[in-house]
């Protein structure tokens, strides 16, 4: 989720070790670390997938990875430009490549985790809000199984969803 930015061993201590004493959570670490490099070491090359400087690592910058949220995200901004500037069946084209990205909460299997929740909860909405534009745009078109199709989606994530909000 933080591929971009470097964290510090201590975030990463606590995060995964925080019941555990200091020593025991660095050996963990590293323990954690060497077996991730090995995991993504491939023979033919010395490409660093993790970079560590100053007690702080990170993915290498020049390590592509593909990413659904990112995705759904750059689609949902350039369906939203395309709207603003009255392109809309631009727009639509982008927010139904972002719809078909959508696949539920974002790190569902950390429901019960803090820390992806802003994340979720942001993507989650952002899916709301361009679901119920489709749904107005193929309304308006007199689609009207389209619009019932995307209205089904909405009362699916959310069975009390009223007009959302633009995220």
């Amino acid at each position: 989720m933080h591929r971009g930015k470097f964290v510090s061993k201590d975030v990463l201590m606590e995060v995964f070790w925080p019941e555990a004493d200091p020593e025991a959570a660095r050996r963990n670490l590293h323990q954690a670390i060497y077996t991730l490099r090995q995991t993504l070491h491939s023979s033919s090359s010395d490409f660093q997938y993790i970079v560590f400087v100053n007690d702080r690592y990170r993915l290498n910058p020049d390590l592509e990875i593909w990413s659904d949220d990112e995705d759904f995200e750059r689609h949902y901004e350039a369906g939203n430009q395309f709207e603003k500037s009255h392109q809309v069946d631009q727009a639509v084209l982008e927010y139904e490549i972002a719809a078909n990205l959508y696949r539920g909460d974002f790190m569902a299997e950390d429901l019960y985790e803090d820390w992806p929740t802003s994340r979720r909860q942001y993507l989650w909405q952002t899916y709301l809000t361009m679901v119920y534009h489709l749904a107005e745009f193929y309304y308006s078109q007199k689609e009207y199984s389209i619009a019932a199709g995307y209205c089904q989606r909405i009362i699916y994530m959310d069975d009390c969803q009223e007009k959302p909000t633009k995220t």
